[in-house]
C-alpha cells in the first residue's frame, strides 16, 4: 500500500480538496486531495499561497499539517 499526504488546516480540522467541490476544504479525509511525495505539497502551497495568483483558498490559514 502506497502512502499518501494530504493537507489539513489545524485551525478548523479541515481537509484541502483542491476546489473539486464547492469549498475547498472538507472533514472528510477521503475528499483530500492526495500528493505522492513533499515536493508536491511544496508546490501546491506555493501556488494556492502565491500573490500574482487570484487563489483564495488559503486566505486566512495560519497553520496546516501534512
Amino acid at each position: 500500500m502506497q502512502k499518501s499526504l494530504v493537507i489539513k488546516n489545524t485551525e478548523n480540522k479541515k481537509y484541502f480538496t483542491g476546489g473539486r467541490y464547492e469549498s475547498a476544504w472538507s472533514l472528510d479525509i477521503e475528499d483530500a486531495r492526495k500528493y505522492n511525495d513533499d515536493n508536491e505539497v511544496s508546490k501546491e502551497i506555493k501556488e494556492q499561497t502565491d500573490d500574482e495568483n487570484s487563489l483564495y483558498y488559503f486566505e486566512n490559514v495560519k497553520h496546516v499539517v501534512i
